[in-house]
């Protein structure tokens, strides 16, 4: 990202909605009775985490190995029909050779996308996924950006709860 005067450029990574990649995507989505919604060049910021509510952030000061700033294309995998799971998210991500998303992608999308319920057009709840499951003790679980009017939550949940319902949302990544 670079400044100049009151501008901001953000570097080239946007994805081409008509991409014979995209479409491919887009196809094999639909024939798992999913669909999908892209996020291009979001900024990740790795080096801290929305803990708090939409427009009063509080930061957990949590370093990641990666770079401060990142800018990445995500996917949004959506079951509408509510028949989908955790586990089938995974499988589909694998199969489509995507990554899957931790923490810090949540985080991001929820700073930089505070309007993204809109954009998805629901006026319900909104839950997006991360794909990188976390071990809490013998639990596993998995972390959750959740919309709800103007507050937006990061809560960590188990796997299993995910995907059979039509606002649920998985996050994966394109891969660099």
């Amino acid at each position: 990202m670079e400044t100049t005067g009151s501008k901001t450029h953000y570097p080239t990574v946007g994805w081409d909605l008509n991409s014979a990649e995209f479409l491919d995507l887009q196809k094999n989505a639909m024939e798992v009775g999913a669909s999908i919604h892209v996020i291009s060049n979001l900024l990740i910021d790795y080096d801290g985490m929305v803990v708090g509510e939409q427009d009063k952030y509080d930061f957990a000061k949590i370093k990641a190995d990666e770079p401060k700033e990142k800018f990445k294309n995500i996917i949004l995998l959506n079951y509408p029909e509510g028949e989908g799971s955790f586990k089938k998210a995974i499988k589909w991500t694998i199969a489509n050779n995507l990554c899957m998303t931790d923490e810090f992608v949540l985080s991001s999308i929820g700073k930089y996308k505070p309007k993204l319920r809109s954009e998805l057009g629901l006026n319900s709840l909104v839950y997006i996924i991360g794909t990188k499951g976390v071990v809490i003790g013998k639990e596993k679980q998995a972390y959750c950006l959740i919309y709800n009017d103007n507050v937006i939550r990061l809560i960590i949940s188990a796997k299993n709860v995910f995907g059979n319902h039509p606002e649920h949302y998985f996050a994966l990544e394109k891969k660099d």
